[in-house]
C-alpha cells in the first residue's frame, strides 16, 4: 500500500487510514530490522485487499490548505467550547 521512510511517517499514514475506518499494519522492510536504527528505516504499510482502492484514494487526496486547517480548528473549538471564534 505504502512505503514510508521511517516509523514516524508510517504512523502518519496509518493514522490517516484509521481515521477513515481502514485498518493497517506496519512491517519493517528487509534490512531495516536493526535495533540501532531505532525508528529509522523503511516500513511497509499493508491493508486488506478489500480496502486497497479506498486506502489509495485516502492517501492520494490532496492535503488540506492552511485556510482549511484554520477552519477545521475553529470548528473544533466551537464544538468543544460552545463559543464562537477562538479569537474572542
Amino acid at each position: 500500500m505504502a512505503t514510508p521512510h521511517n516509523q514516524f511517517e508510517a504512523d502518519v499514514v496509518c493514522g490517516r487510514l484509521e481515521a477513515e475506518g481502514i485498518g493497517a499494519v506496519v512491517k519493517r522492510s528487509v534490512g531495516s530490522d536493526v535495533p540501532q536504527l531505532g525508528g529509522g528505516g523503511e516500513r511497509y504499510v499493508y491493508v486488506e485487499d478489500t480496502d486497497f482502492e479506498r486506502a489509495r484514494s485516502v492517501l492520494n487526496a490532496p492535503a488540506p490548505t492552511d485556510d482549511e486547517l484554520a477552519e477545521y480548528s475553529e470548528e473544533s473549538y466551537r464544538d468543544i467550547t460552545g463559543h464562537g471564534s477562538s479569537m474572542e
